[in-house]
């Protein structure tokens, strides 16, 4: 099952009936997550996606190459962006939602795990690209798989416990 939608044109909008075509979409999907990619290809050398993500969608930690940045904007929701050392220890949490934080962006390799609090989030998110997912993500050792169903679960659960 694709997880995509790609919306192609020379200008790309997205309406109040596509939102809702995602919010329906990431209930079918396996991993919690579902998104309209703005970019036109993988090799473009921004990437930008709007996704949604339900609250027990499990999102490994990871980083992107130093030279790579990344942001989110909220668009509807809340979500919780942990921030990891490299031993995996929380160094920071920002919460995105329309009362606090709109924007995060991180730079430098920042390893983090973005989690949905409320049922679903919606949010913007851009990357430097091109998009090579074995160069662009860089998983952490110290989390479970997302394949890993037992063990992602009880680590999404430990972690999103202490925010909630």
């Amino acid at each position: 099952m694709s997880q995509a939608i790609f919306k192609r044109g020379d200008f790309v909008s997205l309406s109040i009936e596509d939102i809702n075509t995602l919010k329906e979409e990431v209930t079918k999907s396996p991993t919690k997550r579902y998104r309209y990619c703005l970019h036109q290809a993988h090799q473009d050398t921004i990437q930008e996606m709007v996704i949604a993500m339900m609250e027990d969608s499990y999102c490994r930690p990871h980083s992107h190459p130093q030279a790579s940045s990344e942001s989110y904007h909220i668009i509807e929701g809340e979500l919780l962006v942990l921030i990891f050392n490299n031993k995996g220890k929380v160094i920071d949490s920002v919460r995105l939602n329309s009362r606090e934080n709109l924007i995060l962006r991180m730079n430098n390799g920042t390893i983090h795990m973005p989690i949905a609090l409320s049922e679903i989030v919606i949010y913007h998110e851009t990357i430097s690209g091109p998009f090579e997912k074995d160069l662009m993500v860089h998983y952490v050792d110290w989390a479970p798989r997302e394949d890993d169903i037992e063990e992602s679960k009880l680590f999404l659960n430990q972690v999103k416990s202490q925010y909630e």
